[in-house]
């Protein structure tokens, strides 16, 4: 079955198993680091020297993981996949930092 190629205009039940998954963990994922990266950036902005570059490095980061996930109903399912085997072991490294 062909996959469509914007998720948010097909119903997502046409989607293979694959790509269900990877919608699925990739919104997973841009959840997670997009919170990881508002907390750093609030521990940057609130150290008692704050580093600019610190500061603009993780607003960078937030707003670029936000708009991945206000857009990842739109993206192809190549795209999808590329988001879960790049930022997946990003992810994990953020979790693994928390603890």
């Amino acid at each position: 079955m062909p996959e469509p190629d914007d998720l948010r205009s097909h119903d997502l039940s046409v989607l293979s198993e694959q790509s269900a998954r990877d919608l699925d963990s990739a919104e997973g994922i841009l959840g997670l680091l997009t919170g990881w990266a508002a907390e750093r950036l609030r521990l940057a902005r609130e150290a008692a020297e704050p580093e600019p570059e610190a500061v603009a490095r993780w607003t960078a980061e937030n707003e670029r993981y936000a708009e991945l996930l206000r857009r990842v109903k739109k993206l192809p399912p190549d795209e999808l996949r590329r988001v879960v085997e790049e930022l997946g072991p990003v992810a994990r490294r953020a979790v693994e930092e928390g603890r």
